[in-house]
């Protein structure tokens, strides 16, 4: 099924010809130059894969579109494309095609779509560490609260966001590399949001299984026990005393904080790589690794 994504979006044609659009469209040129033949990290990360960090020069040219179809109360529909020209022509690939959209609160995205929840600061650090814009979209279907949403009848003190994605790592794998790989995410936030000060607490969790080995074989697929980071028999061996994929994620703490001078997120990430990290009584027993963030900034219209 994921395979067959790009389908989708193509059945819409006939629904979204009868429908009023608004389409932006923008074609825009990009170049970088390098004295070594593996590029700085500054000059290609947080790209979202366009800029090839192999090779001392680069240039293409980026073109998209992207259509809002529907605007109605309870239900949104945008679609876009986007493509990559480089020289050899060969080398050109196909950067988003996508539908997205929401229905009463829930969010979803079918498709390729550059879109990261925790890329926040790109423009200002090295990129979040699961979830973020270092590598090219991949096809998936997502579907979820994508931005804080206060809960019924807590009275504005409880928020809520969380998301769950499945897809597919779909690029030519490389000889002796395990090809198309089955791609699970997902992250699940409370805050506390009543006042300027918002306390919050959440978990992201991403995961890689199936695939195909480079001698053609699959490797066995157990959906829910990767969902919950789990033991499997379906799959055997030493799966069943670890976890059935290979998983990373973060437990992320931190405030929100909003006045009328400006805004400042103060956070911790604690990053793992195994199943006791997805537990958190486990997650700070040995692990010695944290990704602080901090970010303030004024509103320049007090100041004017």
């Amino acid at each position: 099924v994921l395979k067959k994504l790009f389908i989708i979006p193509i059945l819409f044609i006939s629904f979204i010809a009868k429908s009023q659009i608004h389409v932006d469209a923008g074609v825009s040129t990009m170049a970088s130059f390098s004295s070594f033949e593996l590029k700085p990290l500054w000059m290609h990360a947080n790209q979202w894969g366009v800029i090839d960090p192999l090779g001392k020069a680069d240039a293409m040219i980026l073109g998209d579109v992207e259509l809002s179809v529907f605007r109605m109360e309870n239900f949104t529909l945008d679609a876009g494309i986007a493509g990559v020209v480089r020289n050899p022509a060969n080398s050109s690939f196909l950067h988003e095609l996508y539908l997205s959209g929401k229905v009463t609160f829930i969010d979803f995205i079918i498709g390729k779509k550059a879109y990261s929840p925790h890329a926040t600061y790109d423009h200002l650090s090295s990129g979040s560490y699961l979830l973020g814009s270092n590598a090219r979209p991949v096809p998936k279907i997502s579907f979820g609260i994508y931005s804080y949403l206060p809960v019924p009848y807590s009275f504005g003190w409880i928020e809520v966001k969380g998301y769950l994605s499945q897809g597919i790592l779909n690029e030519e794998p490389l000889p002796r590399v395990t090809g198309n790989v089955l791609h699970h995410e997902k992250f699940a936030y409370v805050r506390i949001g009543k006042y300027h000060i918002k306390p919050y607490g959440g978990l992201t969790h991403s995961a890689l299984f199936g695939g195909e080995r480079y001698d053609g074989s699959k490797i066995p697929v157990d959906f829910w026990a990767t969902l919950w980071a789990k033991g499997s028999e379906k799959l055997g061996g030493g799966e069943l005393t670890n976890a059935a994929g290979g998983h990373e994620g973060f437990w992320d703490f931190g405030i929100d904080a909003d006045f009328d001078f400006g805004s400042m997120h103060l956070g911790m990430r604690k990053p793992f790589t195994d199943r006791n990290g997805y537990i958190l009584k486990h997650a700070f027993r040995r692990n010695q690794d944290y990704n602080f963030i901090w970010h303030f900034k004024l509103n320049n219209s007090r100041f004017v």
